[in-house]
């Protein structure tokens, strides 16, 4: 489902970068902030996790500011990630950020450790017009985006 949403905003340029990264049980920070940098046209030739973030970090300062609408999106995370430790902290004006978990606790603690304005929405099983619109409302969709967005899952 990530994945058809990746590829439908990317598609409507909804956003100028679409960054997903699937984190899984083992959190590798070190591949993590790999992916970022591959999404953002970017190359880390740093060694170490610190060094990598600050890169990142710098790179979306540097992004000027017709280009900073991006959707950042951490998949299937299990456990607390500090955001800063990747270079994703502070998060600046025109990022969203969309975090995936079974665990609520762990969506809350990366929001507050990264300082971070945040809602967690509970997510049960819906059925296809129930999950279309409430995306619509989270994702801030406007009418323009409705019919493709309505094929996903479809």
């Amino acid at each position: 489902m990530m994945e058809q949403l990746k590829k439908t905003v990317e598609d409507k340029k909804m956003f100028d970068y679409v960054v997903k990264v699937v984190v899984g049980q083992q959190i590798n920070i070190f591949s993590i902030q790999q992916a970022v940098a591959e999404y953002m046209g970017q190359s880390l030739t740093e060694t170490s996790k610190s060094a990598r973030a600050d890169r990142l970090r710098i790179t979306f300062e540097k992004l000027p500011e017709s280009r900073r609408k991006v959707l950042l999106i951490l998949d299937d995370v299990w456990e607390t990630i500090e955001l800063k430790d990747i270079g994703l902290s502070p998060l600046h004006n025109g990022f969203k950020f969309l975090l995936t978990s079974r665990y609520e606790s762990i969506c809350k603690q990366i929001a507050l450790k990264a300082n971070s304005s945040f809602r967690v929405i509970r997510v049960d099983v819906m059925q296809e017009l129930e999950a279309y619109n409430f995306f619509c409302q989270i994702a801030g969709v406007s009418d323009q985006y409705d019919q493709e967005l309505n094929d996903i899952g479809g």
